[in-house]
Protein backbone atom coordinates (compact mmCIF):
# COMPACT_ATOMS: atom_id res chain seq x y z
CA UNK A 1 0.00 0.00 0.00
CA UNK A 2 1.10 3.63 -0.54
CA UNK A 3 -0.01 6.75 1.40
CA UNK A 4 0.44 10.04 0.20
CA UNK A 5 -0.71 12.87 2.01
CA UNK A 6 -0.40 16.03 -0.20
CA UNK A 7 -0.71 18.51 2.31
CA UNK A 8 2.67 17.52 4.49
CA UNK A 9 4.34 15.80 1.59
CA UNK A 10 4.71 12.56 3.57
CA UNK A 11 4.98 9.44 1.91
CA UNK A 12 4.45 6.34 3.35
CA UNK A 13 5.41 3.11 1.67
CA UNK A 14 4.26 0.19 3.43
CA UNK A 15 2.33 -3.28 3.03
CA UNK A 16 0.98 -2.85 6.25
CA UNK A 17 -1.16 -0.14 7.71
CA UNK A 18 0.57 2.51 8.85
CA UNK A 19 1.67 3.50 11.87
CA UNK A 20 0.30 6.65 13.48
CA UNK A 21 2.92 7.32 15.74
CA UNK A 22 5.47 6.98 12.72
CA UNK A 23 2.94 9.32 10.72
CA UNK A 24 2.97 11.69 13.63
CA UNK A 25 6.71 11.95 13.91
CA UNK A 26 6.64 12.42 9.81
CA UNK A 27 4.47 14.89 9.91
CA UNK A 28 6.29 16.81 13.02
CA UNK A 29 9.97 16.59 11.14
CA UNK A 30 8.08 18.11 8.26
CA UNK A 31 7.08 20.97 10.85
CA UNK A 32 10.69 21.52 12.41
CA UNK A 33 12.04 21.42 8.50
CA UNK A 34 9.49 24.16 7.52
CA UNK A 35 9.98 26.32 10.83
CA UNK A 36 13.94 25.86 10.06
CA UNK A 37 13.46 27.05 6.78
CA UNK A 38 11.78 30.06 7.80
CA UNK A 39 13.42 30.94 10.32
CA UNK A 40 16.62 30.68 8.30
CA UNK A 41 14.72 33.26 5.53
CA UNK A 42 14.12 35.23 8.17
CA UNK A 43 17.51 35.97 9.45
CA UNK A 44 18.81 36.46 5.98
CA UNK A 45 16.06 39.48 5.47
CA UNK A 46 17.38 40.49 8.73
CA UNK A 47 21.31 40.23 7.55
CA UNK A 48 19.73 42.53 4.23
CA UNK A 49 18.22 45.00 5.80
CA UNK A 50 20.98 45.84 8.64
CA UNK A 51 23.45 45.98 5.46
CA UNK A 52 21.04 48.54 4.01
CA UNK A 53 21.42 50.52 7.25
CA UNK A 54 25.27 50.63 6.69
CA UNK A 55 24.90 51.65 3.01
CA UNK A 56 22.59 54.25 3.97
CA UNK A 57 24.90 55.79 6.67
CA UNK A 58 28.00 55.44 4.11
CA UNK A 59 25.17 57.60 1.52
CA UNK A 60 24.80 59.84 4.29
CA UNK A 61 27.82 60.50 4.49
CA UNK A 62 28.76 60.73 1.00
CA UNK A 63 26.35 63.64 -0.05
CA UNK A 64 27.44 65.32 3.27
CA UNK A 65 30.65 65.13 2.42
CA UNK A 66 30.31 66.08 -1.37
CA UNK A 67 27.77 68.75 -0.32
CA UNK A 68 31.03 70.52 2.04
CA UNK A 69 33.43 70.20 -0.63
CA UNK A 70 31.29 71.90 -3.08
CA UNK A 71 30.42 74.42 -0.70
CA UNK A 72 34.01 75.24 -0.70
CA UNK A 73 34.52 75.23 -4.72
CA UNK A 74 32.74 79.10 -4.40
CA UNK A 75 31.89 80.99 -7.42
CA UNK A 76 29.53 78.81 -8.97
CA UNK A 77 27.38 79.98 -11.72
CA UNK A 78 23.46 80.02 -11.41
CA UNK A 79 23.12 76.82 -13.82
CA UNK A 80 25.86 75.09 -12.16
CA UNK A 81 24.35 75.72 -8.56
CA UNK A 82 20.98 74.66 -9.71
CA UNK A 83 22.24 71.12 -10.87
CA UNK A 84 24.24 70.66 -7.76
CA UNK A 85 20.96 71.82 -5.69
CA UNK A 86 19.07 69.33 -7.99
CA UNK A 87 21.63 66.30 -7.70
CA UNK A 88 21.45 67.05 -3.63
CA UNK A 89 17.40 67.39 -3.50
CA UNK A 90 16.94 64.22 -5.18
CA UNK A 91 19.87 62.36 -3.71
CA UNK A 92 17.85 63.67 0.29
CA UNK A 93 14.72 62.56 -1.50
CA UNK A 94 16.08 59.25 -1.84
CA UNK A 95 17.47 58.85 1.47
CA UNK A 96 13.69 60.09 2.82
CA UNK A 97 11.97 57.32 0.36
CA UNK A 98 14.16 54.38 1.23
CA UNK A 99 13.90 55.19 5.33
CA UNK A 100 10.21 55.82 4.92
CA UNK A 101 9.96 52.12 2.74
CA UNK A 102 11.85 50.35 5.61
CA UNK A 103 10.00 52.03 8.41
CA UNK A 104 6.91 51.11 6.98
CA UNK A 105 7.94 47.24 5.97
CA UNK A 106 10.30 46.22 8.43
CA UNK A 107 9.18 45.96 12.31
CA UNK A 108 11.21 47.98 14.84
Amino acid sequence: MITVNIATVNVITSTDPPVWGEVFTLKLDSAISLMETVMATLQQVLDLVTQQDTDLDSVRLLITGLRDQVAQIGNLTPAQQAALDAIFDKATANSAEIASALAANVPA
